[in-house]
């Protein structure tokens, strides 16, 4: 069974959650630190998962203007497509990592229940087989 992987992007650290086709809930995975190994961590991890697709968050301001991380974003969403032939969809997030602060079970991973908040939100936002 395939999985999806969400990411939520930070300059320190970057969250990462995983859902699967069938149950369509996203759980948090863990938090890797942002550094110069991120994009083999995350191609690695893909592979031995075996994920479809990437759901990355998309920072913008309340404007709908790029957020100053955005182009890091962009960047890492070109690389992780070029080389590793695999799907990355953008999925518009604001303050997911506060949202996230506020549920007791993410105290000890706030960045994967980040990611899992912005996976969750690409899951809500697919049509199920049983809308009509």
């Amino acid at each position: 069974m395939s999985k999806l992987l969400g990411i939520d992007y930070g300059a320190k650290r970057i969250g990462l959650a995983f859902a699967d086709e069938e149950t369509k809930i996203a759980t948090p995975y863990k938090t890797i630190d942002n550094g110069d190994t991120v994009v083999s961590e995350i191609l690695n991890l893909c592979n031995e998962e075996d994920v479809e697709a990437i759901v990355l968050g998309e920072s913008k301001n309340f404007s709908g203007t790029d957020n100053p991380i955005m182009k890091q974003i962009r960047s890492l969403k070109k690389v992780l497509e070029d080389r590793g032939e695999i799907s990355v969809v953008f999925v518009p997030e604001f303050y997911t990592s506060a949202q996230a602060r506020r549920q007791p079970e993410a105290a000890r991973n706030v960045d994967g229940s980040a990611a899992a908040i912005i996976l969750q939100t690409y899951l809500n936002d697919q049509p199920h087989e049983d809308d009509n």
